[in-house]
């Protein structure tokens, strides 16, 4: 960090101020996406969500990119995880839960 901090000092304040946006969006979907691998293999929560609702045996994650959903009463907790663009109603959940 103090390398990179010295590099930054060196240059111009708007390639200064670009650099750190590159950087923290950077890191930010480092964040996002290991958060999703794990959700993946790990069949864990997802750590980073934007809400966490209960309907019926299932909860659903929203997160940012992509939405999650567990069969709650289920033995061994799975996660399904559902692209942002498909529209899933909550009786559509509860069916597939049963």
């Amino acid at each position: 960090m103090i390398g990179i901090v010295r590099i930054i000092n060196k240059i111009r304040w708007y390639k200064r101020l670009l650099l750190i946006f590159i950087i923290f969006v950077g890191a930010m979907g480092i964040l996002l996406f290991t958060d999703y691998i794990n959700v993946k293999r790990n069949n864990e929560a997802p750590m980073f969500r934007l809400e966490t609702s209960m309907a019926g045996n299932v909860i659903y994650y929203d997160t940012l990119f992509y939405d999650v959903y567990r069969c709650n009463f289920s033995e061994e907790n799975e996660y399904f995880v559902i692209s942002k663009n498909k529209n899933t109603t909550v009786e559509e959940l509860i069916d597939y839960c049963k």
